[in-house]
């Protein structure tokens, strides 16, 4: 929707639909996680909430973002 990734520094959180998605401040999905961390839908669904910043981005064909997530206390 940005038409970007977003930029290092940004603050993302997780959510749980049919996926696991990160999404930005505005609620705004900035993509899915791989289904190799699909185990922290559980996580999730009992109340568990996660935070990370943004490491690094980059546009092109295939869009990467690489985000550090840790539990929220």
């Amino acid at each position: 929707q940005n038409g970007a990734p977003p930029p290092k520094g940004t603050i993302l959180t997780l959510r749980h639909e049919k996926r696991i998605e990160a999404v930005d401040a505005n609620n705004l999905s900035v993509g899915s996680l791989p289904t190799g961390l699909n185990y922290l839908a559980d996580c999730l669904a009992s109340g568990f909430e996660y935070a990370g910043e943004v490491i690094s981005s980059s546009s092109g064909p295939i869009v990467k973002v690489m985000v550090s997530f840790a539990p929220v206390e």
